[in-house]
């Protein structure tokens, strides 16, 4: 009844996220029941979370309770519950993480090696800039003339997934940047 009060008040989302929001709640309902909100409490969902982790990857557990702490708040802030017992348990440390291989110099050779300089340019100055510098693609091609100070020779990357960084510019991508 919450996730359907939730979906007619708040939600305005895409179709998929919405398919993926009922799949998470649907693994809350398999795992717990379809019980009543004032029934749940801490307990109950470090139980779900233990059999949870013997299915899914810690991203998707904290995925799931983030969705219900969500709704939790709301079931505060409408006057159904007084306490969100969700707000009590914390995120589990991600260390299930895939590693993703980092590229050998010979990969790096072979790939610039394919491009074609006059029609792949940018794409082959915005993979160098990516080697030379550690920059994230959105970091990339975000990058505004503010953002380099080639007095220092620095990066500033003022918006990123983690806090602002500042990057030394190597040669290479200076030359780019430069060009």
């Amino acid at each position: 009844e919450l996730w359907k009060l939730y979906q007619k008040r708040k939600l305005n989302i895409r179709e998929s996220t919405l398919l993926r929001y009922n799949q998470q709640l649907a693994n809350w309902f398999n795992n717990v029941g379809d019980i009543d909100i004032l029934d749940v409490n801490v307990d109950m969902v470090y139980d779900y979370i233990d059999v949870r982790k013997k299915k899914v990857k810690t991203k998707t557990i904290n995925e799931e309770i983030s969705l219900l702490r969500t709704l939790f708040r709301y079931a505060v802030k409408w006057d159904y519950i007084e306490k969100n017992v969700f707000e009590k348990v914390d995120n589990l440390k991600v260390t299930d993480r895939k590693k993703i291989p980092d590229l050998t110099i010979e990969q790096i050779n072979a790939l610039l090696k394919v491009l074609d300089p006059k029609t792949e340019k940018w794409f082959e100055d915005i993979f160098v800039t990516g080697i030379y510098s550690g920059m994230r693609l959105g970091e990339i091609v975000r990058l505004t003339w503010k953002n380099i100070d080639f007095e220092n020779n620095v990066i500033n990357i003022e918006i990123s997934k983690t806090d602002p960084r500042v990057i030394p510019i190597h040669p290479k991508v200076k030359k780019i940047l430069l060009q």
